[in-house]
């Protein structure tokens, strides 16, 4: 019954839906509703879901727009550039180009528009020396030259560039050339950036600036170009970059640096006379320099010298004139000194040479004034070394009446000494460099010969040759010039003030170097095996045959004068 009843209620409810709607609803209509119900709660979702997504790029649109009108913000106006420059219209009409000062008054150069138009550029004819004050650079100036900073005043304060300028920045009163990340320009108060944006201190940078007493160069900073602050007469204090690789020439030349300077790790090039007459009193040398070039510390007080194993060569005159300097020691490494290099050094006592020296100039240049220089005695020569080996370089004979009756065989370098020697000369096995004025009085020696065992030199009748690059260096009166295929070249003064008035030249030599046969005072008749052509064919350095009488030279097929002899 209770089941019935259930029935009967279902049945009822149905005839009464049925009776009140207009339509009659399937059960598919019921379904669709249902479905449709749903989709509109899902269509809500998604609403929502796209109102989100819609505030997020209308905020990002608007972030946008923003940045835009940053981008877009109008630059500052030009400022009118100074009265009385002389300026010249550009080709494209639309703007013009400093040319030079035609009659400005000012101490401050202003470079923005003139005549209603941009200045574009400044002329490398343009200097900026009568500017003593401060110098503002306009947005609009796109053009600068290094020629422009030449003898730029020495009371320069302020520098200026424009903001918006697209090549030119103006950070810590410095000119930065934006793209490239060089400082061309400094003043007195400049503070170098040290944000990375300047690299390089070019040239003249600071150049003649009075009253620049300091100056920080930060890690940024790799290369140093050359006169950057050269006639910085006041600047006593300078912080290099530690990861600077190069000093240009004549960088830091004339200023009053002090103290002790430590050249960085890293730094492959100092350049020529880059700190002449510093006031520095010592100094480290990296491992990574390689080369003191010519003049880098001459006239500097230096007392202390600080080297590295990395360096192999000393310049000319790379420490001349250090009026102070007492001692030095060079490392092994190093292969070449060149002239002059410790010339007028008058306190110089103790000079320590390395064994790996392979050439040196004559003492005469390399130590001129140097008088106080302790030498090392043995056999009648005066040499210079070091602790391991006190006879590296013959150096002369300790005096004209006392002969040199033996070289050390410990010895490399044959300098000096054998000029006025009487008697026989021989060469160790050692030596590896005889020099062209070695033996440039000879006309007592009797005779030459060099060690069997000696890799660079032999002897062959009376004549000294060297082996690599079949030169006779070395001749006295009595050589006979080797007819030797092998042999081409006479080298420089091997054959000069021989006593001779009779010389056979063999016809397999192709060059004569410098003063070769120079003043031969006696010399008559030179005997060629070759022809008259072969014999001009011959090279022939310069003042050869300076100082020899009118000599003739007979060759196969005719005869020369010394007058015809070019």
């Amino acid at each position: 019954m209770k089941k019935i009843l259930e029935i009967l209620i279902c049945i009822t409810m149905l005839v009464v839906t049925f009776v009140a709607c207009d339509e009659p609803i399937t059960f598919e209509d019921l379904s669709d509703a249902t479905n449709a119900e749903q989709g509109d709660d899902s269509q809500n979702t998604d609403k929502v879901e796209e109102s989100d997504d819609t505030k997020a790029t209308e905020e990002d649109s608007k972030a946008t727009e923003e940045d835009k009108k940053d981008e877009e913000k109008p630059l500052e106006p030009l400022p009118e550039s100074s009265k009385g420059l002389w300026f010249e219209l550009n080709e494209d009409g639309k703007g013009y180009t400093l040319m030079g000062n035609f009659d400005c008054k000012s101490s401050n150069l202003v470079v923005g528009q003139y005549d209603g138009l941009p200045v574009t550029a400044i002329s490398p004819t343009f200097r900026m020396y009568d500017f003593t004050g401060s110098i503002t650079i306009g947005h609009s100036v796109t053009e600068l030259h290094a020629e422009n900073f030449v003898g730029i005043s020495p009371f320069l304060t302020n520098i200026t560039v424009q903001e918006g300028n697209p090549a030119y920045q103006g950070t810590g009163n410095c000119l930065i050339e934006t793209a490239t990340r060089t400082m061309i320009l400094g003043s007195r108060s400049s503070v170098i950036p040290d944000d990375g944006s300047v690299t390089t201190i070019g040239e003249n940078a600071f150049r003649n600036l009075n009253g620049l007493m300091s100056i920080v160069i930060p890690d940024s900073v790799t290369v140093i170009e050359n006169n950057a602050f050269d006639y910085c007469d006041s600047l006593k204090s300078v912080v290099l970059s530690k990861n600077l690789k190069s000093i240009g020439d004549c960088a830091f030349e004339d200023t009053e640096i002090s103290g002790d300077l430590v050249i960085p790790e890293g730094v492959t090039y100092v350049g020529k006379y880059a700190f002449l007459s510093a006031s520095i009193s010592s100094v480290t040398i990296p491992s990574t320099l390689k080369k003191i070039e010519e003049g880098t510390f001459c006239w500097t007080p230096l007392k202390n010298v600080t080297f590295s194993s990395g360096l192999t060569t000393i310049g000319k005159s790379a420490f001349a004139q250090c009026s102070v300097l007492e001692s030095i020691v060079i490392p092994e490494g190093v292969t070449t000194i060149e002239e002059d290099a410790f010339a007028s050094c008058p306190d110089l006592k103790n000079l320590s040479i390395p064994n790996s020296l392979k050439k040196v100039p004559t003492m005469t240049t390399m130590l001129m004034s140097c008088r106080k220089v302790v030498y090392n005695e043995y056999c009648g020569g005066l040499y210079l070394g070091n602790d391991t080996n006190p006879y590296v370089c013959l150096i002369r004979r300790i005096n004209s009446s006392t002969p040199l009756t033996e070289i050390h065989p410990e010895t490399r370098i044959v300098n000096g000494g054998l000029s006025g020697l009487k008697g026989d000369v021989f060469i160790p096995k050692n030596v590896h460099w005889i020099s062209e004025e070695a033996l440039y009085n000879r006309k007592d020696v009797t005779s030459l010969k060099v060690d069997k065992d000696n890799p660079v030199y032999y002897s062959e009748a009376n004549c000294i040759i060297e082996r690599a690059t079949g030169t006779l260096v070395l001749g006295i009166d009595s050589s006979v010039i080797p007819d030797d295929e092998n042999i081409t070249v006479v080298g420089e003064r091997a054959l000069s003030c021989l006593e001779a008035t009779e010389i056979d030249i063999p016809k397999n030599y192709k060059e004569f170097r410098k003063a070769a046969f120079a003043y031969c005072s006696n010399l008559e008749t030179i005997n060629y095996a070759g022809t008259m052509a072969e014999w001009k064919a011959i090279e022939k350095g310069e003042y050869w045959n300076e100082g020899t009488k009118d000599y003739t030279v007979r060759c196969t097929d005719g005869d020369i004068a010394k007058a015809d002899d070019k």
